[in-house]
């Protein structure tokens, strides 16, 4: 009887571990992406324009996942025209950028709890109509996956 009191308490404050760090995880990854992220040309706007926070326009009412690849969360900053995106699943390593504008590669901050930040400054507000291009090469680069995720809907 007392061995399976033992049992039952350790199974116990297993599951309670378990719990725990799972609703720790769902937690990061909820604030990483709910994150206000600012760069420092959004930080300079903000001084210039009295102190004042920067316009914040959503693009995405949900997240979308194409290929494995999840963009969470895209924001633009109208008076910094700046857009931010907020991804899970992605190689760091691997070319980000905005569909017909090769040439604009994002800029990135460091991962919490599994979600990327890409931010891409000088958007035009008709670049939003584009698509965020995640291109899954190999590492070897002879194969080219591009995936196309919807900045809006």
């Amino acid at each position: 009887m007392k061995h399976l009191k033992r049992v039952l308490l350790l199974f116990t404050v297993l599951v309670i571990a378990v719990l725990a760090v799972i609703i720790w995880h769902t937690v990061g990854v909820y604030r990483a992406v709910h994150a206000e992220i600012r760069t420092v040309h959004m930080d300079q706007l903000e001084q210039q324009i009295g102190g004042e926070k920067l316009t914040r326009q959503e693009l995405r009412n949900g997240k979308v996942m194409v290929d494995g690849v999840t963009l969470h969360r895209a924001v633009y900053y109208p008076q910094a025209e700046t857009l931010v995106c907020f991804l899970e699943n992605e190689d760091p390593h691997r070319d980000i950028y905005l569909e017909g504008l090769p040439d604009k590669n994002g800029g990135a901050f460091p991962e919490r709890h599994g979600i990327s930040f890409v931010y891409f400054e000088a958007v035009s507000p008709a670049d939003l109509d584009r698509a965020l291009i995640v291109d899954m090469t190999n590492w070897d680069f002879d194969t080219s996956n591009p995936v196309s995720l919807p900045l809006s809907g």
